[in-house]
């Protein structure tokens, strides 16, 4: 939707400025001097327009960053504005986040052979855990169900297995 707010902000400003001819910018100021005339000479009226690109600048870069947040909405996790404000999007509320976590451990001790293995494995198995939560839900307030979160757990689990064997 923001892709095509920002292509459809492109060609209209576009299009409105083209179809002006020589004069793409817009009138921000037209003064007209009427000077009064002599016995001589009658009245002398100077028009001066002056021209401003200030719009067409500002809204051809908020169509471009439409475009761009629009193209790249699924990969923004996190938002931060100088000054160290930051909002984070797409995480798991804790509830949900201790279930995968409780999820992995059990699965973990079901595969793991000794408990140094399952320590590995589960650790491992964490970090796989955000990628493929990541990779599957994205928005503000993710609510995946318990299936969703085993079925993640157990993706993740495979994930660890082979990257804990190749190391």
């Amino acid at each position: 939707m923001l892709i095509v707010l920002g292509v459809l902000m492109l060609v209209v400003l576009l299009s409105a400025f083209m179809k002006r001819g020589q004069d793409w910018s817009l009138i921000s100021k037209e003064a007209t001097e009427v000077t009064a005339g002599t016995a001589d000479a009658g009245e002398k009226t100077t028009t001066t327009t002056e021209y401003s690109d200030s719009v067409l600048i500002t809204g051809l870069g908020v169509g471009g960053l439409f475009i761009l947040t629009g193209v790249f909405f699924g990969r923004i996790r996190e938002i931060a504005l100088p000054g160290g404000i930051s909002m984070k999007l797409g995480e798991l509320p804790p509830d949900k986040d201790e279930e995968l976590k409780d999820s992995i451990e059990k699965k973990a001790k079901e595969k793991g052979a000794t408990d140094e293995e399952v320590k590995t494995l589960a650790e491992e198995a964490r970090k796989q855990a955000g990628l493929v939560f990541q990779d599957e839900y994205w928005g503000a307030i993710p609510q995946p169900s318990s299936d969703d979160l085993e079925r993640i757990a157990d993706k993740s689990l495979e994930r660890a297995k082979k990257l804990v064997a190749g190391a």
